[in-house]
C-alpha cells in the first residue's frame, strides 16, 4: 500500500480541469472531422462538375471545329478559285490544350502550312478563316482594316 501511495505522489497533482478539457477537445475533433468530410464531399462534387464541363467543352469544340473547318475550306476555295485548305488539331487526343495548324494548298501549289505561303496568300487564307469563324458564330458587325496590305 505504501508503495502505491508513493507511486501516486510521483504522478503529481491532479488536473481538475482534465474532464472539461477532454470534452472540449473531443467536440473540436468532431467538428473538424465533420468539416473535413464536408470539404471532401465538396471536392468530389467539384471534380464531377469539372469532368462534366470538360466533356461538354470537348463535344462543343469538336462540333464547332468541324463546322469552322468545313466553312474555311469553302471560303478558301472561293477566294482562290480552287485549291483546298483545312484546319488540323496538333493533338487530337487532347483538344482542350491542343494547338491548331492551318494547312493550305492554293491552286497549282503543294500542300503546306500557312507559314510557307506568300504574304498575299496568307492574307487571303486568314480572311477565309475569319469569314469561316463569323459564318459559324456571327458577330453583330465586323470591321476589317488594311486586309489587302499584303495583296
Amino acid at each position: 500500500m505504501a508503495e502505491l501511495r508513493g507511486r501516486i505522489r510521483k504522478l503529481g497533482p491532479i488536473n481538475q480541469e482534465a474532464p472539461d478539457d477532454f470534452r472540449e477537445s473531443e467536440e473540436r475533433f468532431t467538428f473538424l472531422t465533420e468539416q473535413i468530410q464536408d470539404l471532401t464531399d465538396a471536392e468530389a462534387q467539384l471534380q464531377g462538375a469539372i469532368t462534366e464541363l470538360n466533356s461538354e467543352i470537348r463535344t462543343r469544340f469538336r462540333a464547332t471545329f468541324a463546322e469552322v473547318d468545313s466553312a474555311f475550306g469553302n471560303y478558301f476555295t472561293a477566294f482562290f478559285g480552287g485549291g483546298a485548305a483545312r484546319l488540323k488539331l496538333l493533338d487530337p487526343d487532347d483538344i482542350i490544350d491542343s494547338g491548331i495548324e492551318i494547312e493550305a494548298q492554293p491552286p497549282g501549289k503543294r500542300l503546306s502550312t500557312i507559314s510557307l505561303l506568300s504574304g498575299g496568300e496568307r492574307s487571303l487564307t486568314a480572311v477565309a478563316l475569319l469569314f469561316a469563324l463569323l459564318s459559324v458564330h456571327p458577330a453583330p458587325f465586323c470591321v476589317l482594316d488594311e486586309v489587302d496590305a499584303a495583296l
